[in-house]
């Protein structure tokens, strides 16, 4: 702003008559009443999570958000590394939702993505089905043991379906842990002609929540 510019001392003296007008009062006091709606939505959306389905309950542990990086490899392919998040939701259904993205560590552009559903059958198994944009459906048996703090999911899949353009994954087997808020994982698998062996190996942290 220029000394003395008359124009500019206009505009500030219009801006401080405005500030004490009864239409800037309001504004604040909406201003105000938005924030406050805004912080009540939260705690009501909190408080209206439904309770995690009994069911469910021995796997409590692994519902929330998880963040990390892991490395994979594969005949035919380089050795690459990726960052991730992982996601176990429910609804207060008997099953945990699941949700999973990688991306490049160098660009932060996705690479891979899936989602799925985890059933729990009784105290020791359950079962799980995960779809992938690639057009790869998994079907997997398993079993587990858990307690408060700590778990392990040990699944292998009993059918694997693709589209007509996929590429062909004969069988997948996924190991879960989660201990002291870290969740580390393998998967092996057997596709595109290779026996089984392993592709991927992870380890995330429990994102805390705000």
């Amino acid at each position: 702003m220029e000394p003395g510019c008359l124009r500019c001392q206009t505009w500030i003296s219009d801006l401080l008559d405005f500030l004490e007008t009864p239409i800037h009062r309001e504004l604040l006091k909406l201003n105000n009443q938005y924030s406050s709606t805004q912080s009540l939505q939260l705690r009501i959306g909190k408080a209206m999570q439904p309770s995690l389905h009994k069911a469910c309950e021995p796997l409590a542990v692994m519902v929330g958000d998880w963040r990390g990086s892991g490395i994979g490899h594969y005949p035919g392919i380089e050795e690459f590394e990726y960052l991730e998040e992982i996601a176990f939701g429910h609804v207060g259904k008997p099953f945990l939702t699941y949700s999973q993205k990688t991306k490049k560590p160098s660009d932060r552009q996705p690479l891979h993505s899936e989602q799925g559903f985890l059933r729990v059958i009784d105290d020791k198994t359950l079962e799980m089905v995960v779809a992938q944009p690639t057009g790869i459906t998994e079907v997997h048996n398993g079993f587990y043991a858990a307690n408060p703090t700590s778990c392990v999911v040990n699944l292998e899949s009993i059918q694997v379906v693709t589209t007509v353009t996929a590429k062909p994954v004969e069988q997948v087997r996924r190991l879960l842990r989660i201990e002291n808020n870290t969740l580390t994982y393998d998967l092996s698998m057997a596709a595109v002609g290779e026996p089984m062996q392993h592709h991927l190996k992870a380890s995330l942290q429990r994102v805390k929540p705000e």
